[in-house]
């Protein structure tokens, strides 16, 4: 008997997955907030699926909802029981704890964290993905980790435990460049920076309209180790995460001109079963240890 569940033109999870949110919300615009799809995303997927099984499982027509065909709650019990099939299938050959970092920890915080993290999931294995926010909050969305260290700026009227996640510890940002720099002596400051949109950045362009000196980015990357060898080089006056200083950059601060900048809050985001107080609690402990540096 031919197998023709092996054949590439079958049917995906990812299309399962996409016939189910929209059998349940009746909406393309509502699934896409829950699968983290775009629009067109879904709908071509929902098609390839209906093609695939050969019927038609809404009725399309102008209007918020969708209405379903007389197929489509069959289709529905059935999609649902493969999920849950293969969602036990992962939990009994997987134990993997899937942890989102952020770019700014050194690899030997990334290993402390490793061991506090193996010794709280004791018996399961433990892997990191190193990426920016909103690249975790997608991953997040779609399952693919279980957690991950959210950042945000830190802000006056702000309160940690008011946010969405646990907080966990506050990352202090810093001016640094090659040579000592006082505002008040210059006509013009060169920077280093990281791109728009990162965390760094809105920071740095906050204390920049509080200076009101002409400046130019000279150094622009994504990367922390780039825009610090650049500072090193002395392409301008960057900001870094205090943990980040080494004794051949200089630490600028109030007393040469540069006013304070808003600091990173970082929090842990986690699913059912993978966060608890406890967690949060070593792992706030294990980041606090840190001592920053003296220098403002």
């Amino acid at each position: 008997m031919e197998r023709q569940f092996l054949r590439k033109n079958g049917i995906t999870l990812e299309q399962l997955r996409c016939f189910v949110c929209v059998y349940e919300t009746r909406s393309i615009t509502s699934a896409t907030h829950t699968l983290a799809k775009t629009q067109s995303a879904v709908t071509l997927t929902l098609q390839k699926f209906e093609e695939t099984i050969g019927q038609e499982l809404f009725i399309r027509r102008a209007g918020k909802n969708l209405d379903r065909t007389e197929n489509a709650q069959g289709v529905y019990i059935n999609a649902i029981d493969i999920l849950k099939r293969v969602n036990t299938l992962c939990n009994a050959t997987k134990e993997v704890v899937r942890v989102g970092i952020p770019d700014d920890l050194s690899m030997n915080q990334i290993i402390k964290l490793q061991n506090y993290l193996l010794s709280y999931f004791v018996g399961r294995m433990v892997t990191f993905t190193v990426d920016k926010n909103s690249n975790h909050k997608l991953q997040f969305s779609n399952g693919n980790i279980d957690l991950y260290f959210h950042k945000k700026l830190k802000v006056s009227t702000d309160t940690p435990l008011l946010y969405e996640g646990r907080f966990l510890y506050t990352s202090k940002l810093i001016w640094v460049s090659k040579e000592r720099i006082n505002v008040d002596l210059i006509d013009f400051l060169p920077l280093v920076s990281f791109h728009e949109g990162c965390i760094p950045r809105a920071s740095l362009d906050h204390a920049l309209a509080l200076l009101q000196v002409p400046h130019e980015i000279m150094f622009e990357s994504f990367s922390w180790t780039q825009n610090i060898e650049a500072i090193k080089f002395g392409f301008g006056v960057g900001v870094i995460l205090d943990s980040m200083h080494t004794d051949d950059l200089v630490v600028l601060g109030s007393n040469d001109g540069f006013p304070e900048l808003w600091d990173i809050d970082i929090y842990l985001i986690g699913r059912q079963g993978f966060k608890d107080e406890r967690l949060a609690d070593g792992l706030s402990n294990l980041f606090n240890r840190q001592t920053p540096i003296e220098g403002e």
